[in-house]
């Protein structure tokens, strides 16, 4: 779902590529950057501290994952959707005769490295090998094509923006743990009030560390005025 929302993007992008200077179509890629970051960090550390205890309430206890399946699904979701910005760049920007071979590298790392990592981790080795031929492939070449070609620039400061935005969610995942580990949700209220704390804990933790951004006051600027045109219908 949340994947859906930033592929209708796409068109807008490919337009600014077209009218607006590559500074200026960097910027909007950077501005998208973080509000993919922002959406799916707060999804991801939601799933994490939620899904076995829905589960739990759900269905039982013999139904829930092993802590170390639910660490690498909200692995891959994370390294997945952050890709989410490059994707949509590189589609909209018609950069795929570059990247013909990619897909097929990437779909046989990950074939590889299943094969030997279930044998002695099973599903968790499964998504291990999914995490890792994306990082062996779509991470570092989508995001040095759209750089290059996009941008004329080198992508290496969104790779350091990538493992920073990465480091963000898992010390927020850590910080929300004790006060998530308060609520034990033994109904559904409970476990909508631990919701409520997984939810608020990491937007304030990036409000804080991004709310004096040019990035965050330019997403900002936008959704104030979505919602005074919104209001004025």
């Amino acid at each position: 779902m949340v994947g859906i929302v930033f592929g209708a993007f796409t068109a807008g992008i490919g337009n600014l590529y077209v009218t607006e200077s590559k500074e200026k179509s960097e910027f909007i890629f950077r501005c998208l950057n973080l509000l993919n970051f922002w959406v799916y960090g707060a999804c991801g550390i939601c799933f994490f501290y939620l899904v076995n205890p829905f589960i739990k309430l759900w269905v039982g206890e013999d139904y829930l994952f092993p802590i170390a399946v639910v660490a690498v699904i909200v692995a891959n979701f994370l390294t997945d959707g952050l890709q989410n910005a490059v994707i949509s760049y590189k589609d909209a920007c018609g950069l795929f005769w570059e990247g013909k071979f990619r897909p097929i590298a990437s779909a046989l790392l990950n074939i590889v490295f299943s094969l030997i990592l279930v044998r002695f981790l099973g599903i968790t080795g499964v998504i291990l090998g999914t995490i890792a031929s994306r990082f062996l492939t779509t991470w570092w070449f989508d995001a040095l094509l759209v750089h290059k070609r996009a941008f004329n620039k080198s992508p290496a400061g969104y790779y350091f923006r990538y493992l920073r935005y990465l480091a963000i969610v898992v010390a927020t995942a850590l910080l929300v743990y004790p006060v998530a580990n308060l609520i034990d949700a033994t109904n559904l209220i409970l476990w909508a009030a631990k919701g409520f704390v997984c939810f608020l804990i990491p937007n304030v933790t990036f409000l804080t560390i991004f709310r004096n951004t040019e990035e965050f006051r330019y997403i900002l600027m936008i959704v104030k005025d979505l919602l005074t045109h919104f209001f004025k219908r």
